[in-house]
């Protein structure tokens, strides 16, 4: 009997966290996926939502279906070779932040590997206040525009220049978790310094009604 509880527990875990990609939702329901990229968690909409030609000030993601971004330390997350000392630097001494956005195209489950996605349903509301957390990551320069860095890591990216300071009590997977808290998302982003951390509470989310995505709650 133990076993066969423990094995439908497993397979419940399975369900929950399995990909919806294509599935029907309700009208009210909106899509979104994490990704787990090793040191950083990404979140990942649809392009179109985001407008990334009239809110980036270019055509650089033009044609491509869906955005995945990423917040983190200017230095560590720009680097092309990670040395201990960056890590350390970026973990105990607060830093300036950075914002890197990826356009492609595809199932993200599909340019992902499966095990790297967890795919979230969010309500209508929830959804708006998880872009305006999104858009809130960018700094803006003198003329009011996003301030462009550096080509990105993978693919068709860049770094752009962000909001806030990159500590060991706010790392980039803090910042991810208090972005989907705002959408609703039941995540602790007190308990989410790993990306480990965020992906194990996302996938141990119980299935509910994406209508009733909690509200945002102040922090």
């Amino acid at each position: 009997m133990r076993d066969g509880a423990v094995a439908l527990a497993a397979l419940w875990t399975v369900l929950i966290a399995a990909p919806v990609y294509g599935q029907d939702l309700p009208a009210s329901c909106r899509t979104i996926h994490v990704v787990d990229n090793g040191w950083h968690t990404g979140i990942i909409i649809p392009a179109r939502d985001f407008a990334p030609a009239r809110f980036l000030g270019s055509d650089y993601f033009k044609g491509k279906d869906w955005l995945e971004f990423g917040w983190g330390d200017a230095e560590f997350y720009q680097a092309k070779e990670i040395s201990a000392g960056l890590a350390l630097r970026a973990l105990f001494w607060p830093t300036e932040a950075v914002m890197h956005v990826y356009g492609f195209n595809g199932a993200p489950t599909r340019v992902f590997r499966k095990n790297q996605v967890v795919t979230l349903q969010l309500s209508e509301s929830g959804y708006r206040r998880l872009l305006d957390g999104l858009r809130g990551g960018f700094a803006h320069g003198t003329d009011g525009q996003v301030v462009p860095l550096k080509p990105g890591l993978y693919g068709r990216s860049h770094f752009y220049r962000g909001v806030g300071s990159y500590s060991v009590m706010r790392t980039c997977n803090t910042w991810i978790a208090e972005v989907l808290a705002a959408g609703g998302v039941a995540i602790d982003p007190d308990d989410a310094a790993r990306a480990s951390d965020v992906m194990w509470q996302l996938r141990r989310l119980p299935a509910g009604d994406c209508r009733k995505s909690a509200p945002a709650v102040d922090r």
